[in-house]
């Protein structure tokens, strides 16, 4: 499995079906099967560093053309094309068809400006279908999403600024710059913070990056817990989306939440001096008026002592002449 810019993608879940496998109702693609294919069924693996998962064949896996073989694969729980017809070629040594999926990403929208919730608290929210929705709707759905706290100081940076529902077991962050244009080549992390495992991935053109969340790890139950990953930006300032992960819903299935990080550049502004307590303002300024008066009286004795003074030196200035 390579992602959009041709790179392994790791811990990425393939599932492998034929007729008889075990039932899993969460392994199909979430663009649907296609007609002869049993729903609910696949086996499953994870791809490693280099991209590459494996299934076991037996004798059943056996097909002479133009007849084809009884398995099929695809990523698992994904929007993902669906393989059909794969095993081994009859009175062969195991020839065999190895299959290569690459991600595909989508032009993203123009990232609005201002947000449509009625809170308006600075994060522009989005629904499956890419419609715009109110923050109450998103945290029905998927509980309340917590961000890192971000001071002025620590401007310029990417702050998330908008939070995408996704159907499916797939986190899709996205990067823009400071113009809501796509950057390529930034790379993403997702840590768990229950296993302390590091997922990361390589944005491609459209600014869009991929992470497989169908692990048990990475699951949480609404509203009783909360996403148990952080995701954010590697050797970039960034603030921290700290609830990114999977909800578990036998009803409505899988969904996700998605971040989008923007360059931000905001002026520092310093934070305004609290009001003042007014009591403390009255006593501050009796305190003054009583210092004024004081040095109103010394200055009137200085005066006073002058005054005599001068007019000692008169007097003495005055037997000198006689003498």
């Amino acid at each position: 499995m390579l992602d959009a810019v041709g790179r392994p993608v790791d811990l990425a879940r393939v599932a492998w079906y034929w007729p008889d496998c075990r039932e899993d109702p969460n392994a199909a693609p979430t663009n649907g099967l296609p007609a002869g294919v049993k729903q609910n069924r696949a086996e499953d693996g994870y791809t490693n560093l280099n991209g590459d998962t494996g299934f076991g064949m037996g004798r059943g896996a056996y097909y002479y053309p133009p007849a084809i073989g009884p398995h099929a694969v695809w990523i698992y729980g994904q929007n993902s094309d669906v393989i059909l017809g794969l095993g081994m070629i009859g009175e062969t040594n195991h020839n065999h068809v190895n299959v290569t999926y690459r991600q595909t990403v989508e032009e993203p929208p123009t990232p609005p400006i201002d947000p449509p919730d009625d809170d308006d608290d600075g994060l522009f929210y989005t629904g499956p279908d890419g419609n715009p929705i109110k923050r109450e709707d998103v945290v029905a759905m998927f509980g309340e999403p917590e961000l890192g706290v971000v001071s002025q100081e620590n401007y310029p940076l990417f702050e998330v600024g908008g939070l995408r529902w996704k159907n499916g077991t797939g986190l899709y962050p996205r990067v823009f710059d400071e113009y809501g244009e796509p950057i390529a080549g930034v790379e993403v992390f997702l840590k768990n913070n229950r296993s302390n495992r590091v997922m990361r991935a390589l944005t491609g053109d459209s600014g869009e990056c991929y992470f497989d969340l169908s692990g048990d790890e990475h699951g949480y139950n609404v509203p009783a817990e909360k996403g148990p990953n952080a995701c954010g930006l590697i050797g970039m300032p960034c603030q921290m989306y700290d609830t990114a992960g999977r909800v578990k819903d036998k009803n409505l299935g899988p969904r996700t939440l998605s971040p989008d990080f923007f360059y931000t550049t905001k002026p520092f502004e310093p934070e305004p001096e609290p009001p003042a307590d007014l009591d403390d303002v009255v006593d501050k300024l009796e305190h003054a008026l009583a210092m004024i008066e004081n040095i109103q009286q010394l200055v009137a004795v200085v005066d006073d002592s002058a005054a005599k003074a001068r007019e000692e030196i008169a007097a003495a200035l005055a037997l000198l002449l006689e003498a």
